[in-house]
């Protein structure tokens, strides 16, 4: 699992042994630039990345949501709403 910071604005996920992996967004309110997680190893179609943000913030509008990397090589970029309450 990687849980990400406040100041770090890319994740390159590249793991040694293959497996699914969780990303955990900081809060929203914390951050005012966007972050890009990739999948750096390439093989998120059949080891996905489940990208989960702070209890009651959302993604795409959505409370809770969980963004998935299925595709090999894949990448999303979120950026933080300006009132700090999810991920768009």
């Amino acid at each position: 699992d990687v849980t990400a910071n406040t100041s770090v604005d890319d994740y390159f996920i590249e793991k040694t042994v293959g497996a699914a992996t969780n990303f955990y967004l900081p809060s929203a309110a914390s951050r005012t630039t966007p972050i890009r997680i990739i999948d750096s190893k390439g093989d998120a179609n059949t080891n996905n990345i489940t990208v989960i943000p702070e209890s009651g913030e959302t993604i795409f509008a959505i409370a809770d949501y969980h963004y998935v990397i299925d595709g090999n090589g894949g990448q999303i970029t979120l950026t933080p709403r300006p009132d700090g309450t999810g991920w768009v």
